[in-house]
């Protein structure tokens, strides 16, 4: 439906001291869809000039991005409807929850909900950031730590943001750690882990940065190191000393 919207073209669109009304008027008929109001609408007076033409698709942009500037939040119920709330509350309005991926629908200031989960990313690490990156006064989230999700409602043209975002920094981690074994001849492997691990935390800290782990394995007596490869010349050279 938005996907043929946005092949056809109107020869200008232009608003001219247009109330909410005037303006969910043409954006319900190039949706194809009925306008359900809020009674309360803020009344406002709303200017636009498209300078030519313009297609639907960018039309729709258009006149949802002018009306959510001015408090007035669009909600998909659908396909036959959109609701025009107050952006203050609009999560009280039940907004459609999204199943599929935000990247697959047009761009659009509709507010939506959307559950992402998590693969390698623990949410946490997550949560600390959303409050700087939802839209403020419109969006809510809420962060569940056992099944590793956040649940957001928001406009879609953020949580498409969000998605990307995710895309880039939801990944299996790099290995830039190795792992290596010392035999110890003259210690016992507990010992050099003591060392080790007390050196670490005083004289030797910025020069193993990153992760740095000592393992004694004392049925064999074994060191067990996990370092970052730059690390193991000074490691080794203390492996000799110590031993």
């Amino acid at each position: 439906e938005e996907t043929l919207a946005k092949e056809e073209v109107i020869q200008s669109l232009v608003l001219a001291d247009e109330s909410a009304k005037q303006v969910l008027s043409p954006l319900g008929q190039f949706l194809g869809k009925s306008v359900l109001q809020q009674q309360n609408l803020p009344n406002v007076r709303i200017n636009f000039d498209s300078q030519g033409p313009i297609t639907k698709g960018k039309a729709i942009r258009a006149l949802e991005s002018l009306l959510t500037l001015n408090g007035i939040s669009i909600v998909d119920l659908g396909n036959d409807f959109i609701k025009a709330v107050m952006t203050p509350g609009v999560n009280s309005q039940s907004p459609l929850l999204l199943d599929a991926n935000p990247l697959d629908l047009p761009p659009s200031q509709r507010v939506y909900t959307r559950l992402f989960e998590l693969q390698y990313l623990n949410v946490t690490q997550i949560a600390t950031m959303l409050g700087s990156f939802v839209t403020p006064g419109l969006s809510t989230y809420a962060v569940f730590e056992k099944s590793n999700a956040v649940y957001i409602t928001d406009t879609l043209a953020n949580l498409q943001r969000f998605q990307r975002l995710l895309y880039k920094i939801d990944r299996m981690p790099s290995i830039s750690e190795e792992v290596r074994t010392y035999q110890l001849r003259n210690i016992p492997a507990k010992n050099a882990e003591t060392f080790f691990n007390n050196m670490q935390q005083k004289g030797l800290k910025k020069y193993l940065e990153g992760i740095t782990t000592f393992e004694a394995e004392e049925r064999t007596n074994q060191l067990l190191v996990i370092a970052h490869p730059d690390h193991f010349e000074l490691i080794e050279e203390l492996v000799e000393r110590f031993d």
